[in-house]
């Protein structure tokens, strides 16, 4: 596990007063417990998702991955947030240190008699006093007990996982016609990344004003007047989650957002950097592919490549445009911005033009203190509960029976029975949402319906897939961070699979 006479850090932690470790280069940052929304149909294992600076984190108690007792979160309990197949947070009792521990204090797991089995183990350390502490191989307990689809969380669509020819493994082609490749190089922090010059379309100063953007996502620092274009701007640092202070000499990284860099009317995206450096001529051979485990968890990466310069001691991240930006979700919002910001500049009769923004409409509804939305499209209606329900026999175990609407029979589903949720009484706030699904008309029991709501495409992203039936579930999460709240989106055809939904269809007959 290190080179002989060598050390490797390690994030020491506790559970069940056990003593266990985690490489340090596995580990992303350690905070306290989150507020966590449950997914429907997920492992018991997993708490659910929970909002990290943005970002839709699933967080998993690493206690029942490892099969001791259920224990309740304390002041001394965190989360630690790893780079595993994204970014993934395991909720542990307490976390001791971080230790550098020497190459020939780790030994084998095999008959360490410390807890976990050995094939859940990397190794145990042990220290001068012979006190153990266990190096859990992470993804391999994730996927012994867990049995995640990891290909499947936010899936980017590349066959591959490669671009510009790479191949199914990440390593790029061996061509002579690509032996070069010209970069612009800058810095960030303390952190040096660089463009492919051929998505450049100009650099130019920071301006001394920049507008304002109402309710645009934290890391769009506003707008500019670029040539009578409006051009947002993207602050670096916020995008990359580096600290956020105000520097002089910025300059202004002009890309184009559809593509062309010489078509100069057409949109475009200013990255906002501490210093621009050099222009480099790198060969392929020191571009490397960016190792699986630091990919983001939408696995769409902001970095295409990592280069090595002055023989290794020089690391350069190369930024992917294409990753960075043609994205949905951040294109809707770098186009919001720009529409914001021309209406900001042009006005009728004294009154700001009014810019449309893309939004998506449901009807969200609570279930076991979460709330959950379909889209507006598919409830066909809402109504109260009946008193009773008509029993049908041999109906399956999630149909409560059956309503008469209008003449119509529909039958109808216990919501939270059927995604395996705690049962609850009935009362006045319960309601039946009535959905088109594929087959006819079901009904769903709810405990509430809160509101027909509009939410922007921005804050809408792929769902953490924890198990194959809620993967195909809920695929999407609405992120509202301003609200600090966050929306489980159904798929309404999802609700039933299609055996079920001819079972509940057969019900009308009967009925």
């Amino acid at each position: 596990m290190a080179s002989a006479g060598g050390t490797q850090q390690f994030v020491t932690f506790a559970l069940d007063r056990k003593a266990f470790a985690l490489p340090m280069a596995l580990v992303k940052e350690i905070v306290r417990p989150p507020r966590v929304h449950r997914l429907p149909l997920a492992p018991a294992a997993v708490c659910g998702v929970c909002n990290l600076r943005g970002r839709v984190l699933p967080v998993v108690d690493l206690r029942a991955l490892c099969g001791y007792p259920e224990r309740e979160p304390d002041d001394a309990s965190r989360v630690v947030v790893t780079r595993l197949s994204g970014r993934v947070g395991f909720l542990v009792d307490r976390v001791h240190r971080v230790a550098a521990v020497a190459s020939d204090a780790i030994r084998a797991a095999d008959g360490n008699g410390a807890g976990l089995d050995s094939d859940s183990l990397a190794g145990v350390i042990e220290d001068e006093s012979g006190a153990l502490t266990q190096i859990i191989d992470l993804e391999r307990v994730v996927d012994k007990e867990l049995a995640i689809d990891w290909a499947a969380n936010g899936a980017s669509g590349e066959a591959g996982g490669g671009e510009n020819g790479a191949s199914a493994d990440g390593r790029r082609g061996g061509g002579s016609d690509v032996e070069l490749q010209q970069l612009i190089s800058f810095s960030v922090g303390r952190q040096e990344c660089a463009l492919p010059i051929e998505a450049v379309r100009e650099i130019v100063p920071m301006p001394d004003e920049v507008g304002q953007v109402p309710r645009a996502p934290g890391y769009i620092q506003g707008v500019i007047s670029l040539r009578r274009r409006i051009v947002p701007l993207v602050n670096m640092r916020r995008l990359l989650d580096l600290p956020d202070e105000s520097r002089e000499r910025q300059r202004v990284v002009v890309l184009p957002l559809d593509g062309d860099r010489h078509d100069t009317g057409g949109r475009a995206v200013g990255l906002v950097m501490d210093s621009v450096n050099e222009v480099i001529r790198v060969p392929a051979d020191v571009l490397d592919p960016v190792p699986e485990l630091l990919e983001e968890e939408d696995g769409r990466r902001e970095i295409s490549a990592l280069c090595r310069l002055d023989d290794g001691r020089r690391i350069v991240s190369v930024l992917s445009p294409e990753r960075m930006f043609q994205r949905n979700d951040r294109r809707a919002q770098l186009e919001a911005a720009a529409a914001d910001g021309a209406a900001d500049t042009e006005t009728q009769g004294g009154e700001e033009i009014e810019m449309n923004d893309t939004y998506e409409q449901f009807v969200v509804f609570r279930l076991a203190g979460e709330e959950y939305a379909v889209p507006i499209a598919s409830v066909k209606e809402i109504v109260r509960v009946p008193d009773t329900l008509m029993r049908v026999p041999h109906a399956p175990d999630f149909v409560e029976g059956v309503i008469n609407l209008r003449g119509i029979v529909l039958p109808v589903v216990d919501q939270r029975r059927r995604l395996g949720l705690p049962g609850a009484d009935r009362d006045d706030a319960q309601r039946i949402v009535v959905l088109q699904l594929n087959t006819g008309r079901t009904g769903f029991i709810v405990d509430a319906v809160a509101e027909v709501l509009k939410i922007p495409v921005s804050a809408i992203v792929p769902s953490p897939a924890l198990s194959s039936e809620q993967a195909q579930l809920v695929r999407r999460v609405a992120n509202i961070a301003q609200e600090r709240r966050m929306v489980m989106l159904i798929e309404p055809d999802r609700l039933l699979s299609g055996e079920e939904q001819e079972a509940v269809a057969e019900l009308k007959e009967e009925a």
